[in-house]
């Protein structure tokens, strides 16, 4: 199910409802495909689209309309969602690659993709194409026109690829045996070896990454530190790490 908590109108001059967020919880009866949501994106237009494990849907403030993947007999489950700077959005798969939806049209990639990169953890939308970080296989890159690969056979940590970032002009990829900082298509730097990172994000004050038992790393000045977290992140995956403006 989804959660959404809007602003509410008034709320400046009632403190008890400025303190109480209004919150709606969407869910199947209220038209998502499905209950699990995997990962939210905004669209150009600025609907909200939803990848669910049964199909994609978007809402217009009032109702859900579902997206069925092409090749939706081969798999609806999706795994992950961005918008790219164009306003298209990327799916990863869970089998099937990435799809990509533009202005209502689909493009199937599953066809350009090896068997061991058919499940798709993460995608990094750039420029005209896009980075994907599949269950096996490596970082695959399309550029718009075609697909290349970094494996381990080039030094990344694992050939499951968990997470994506860009920083400074630097490509960071999170495996399952650690991190690896991509520049001029090559493995330049290697960090946390043998930690599962299943999350990214490049902040104002360096760049922090999640691994799945629940600890918080960040890189600044080149320097790697664990930061301190309550003691009920202990065991837990982080799966997501969002800016704030604080």
């Amino acid at each position: 199910a989804l959660c959404c908590a809007p602003l509410l109108a008034g709320a400046a001059e009632d403190p008890v409802r400025a303190a109480t967020p209004a919150l709606r919880i969407f869910s199947g009866r209220d038209g998502l495909p499905e209950n699990a949501v995997e990962g939210l994106a905004l669209g150009p237009d600025g609907r909200l689209w939803a990848a669910t494990q049964d199909g994609a849907a978007d809402y217009d403030g009032r109702t859900w309309r579902v997206e069925n993947l092409p090749q939706k007999a081969r798999s609806n489950f999706l795994r992950c969602i961005a918008t790219g700077p164009d306003g298209a959005l990327w799916f990863g798969r869970q089998d099937g690659g990435v799809a990509l939806e533009s202005n209502g049209t689909w493009t199937d990639f599953s066809a350009h993709l090896p068997p061991a990169a058919q499940m798709v953890n993460t995608v990094l939308p750039e420029g005209p194409g896009v980075r994907i970080g599949p269950e096996k296989g490596g970082l695959g890159t399309w550029d718009g026109s075609h697909w290349s690969w970094i494996t381990s056979a080039q030094k990344l940590p694992s050939d499951k690829v968990l997470s994506l970032a860009r920083e400074d002009g630097a490509l960071w990829v999170g495996t399952s045996q650690g991190l690896a900082r991509v520049a001029e298509g090559r493995v330049a730097e290697v960090a946390l070896k043998g930690v599962p990172i299943r999350s990214l994000l490049a902040s104002a004050a360096g760049l922090l990454a999640g691994t799945n038992d629940g600890h918080l790393w960040r890189r600044e000045g080149g320097v790697w530190k664990e930061e301190g977290l309550p003691s009920a992140f202990k065991g837990l995956p982080l799966t997501t790490l969002l800016g704030t403006e604080d």
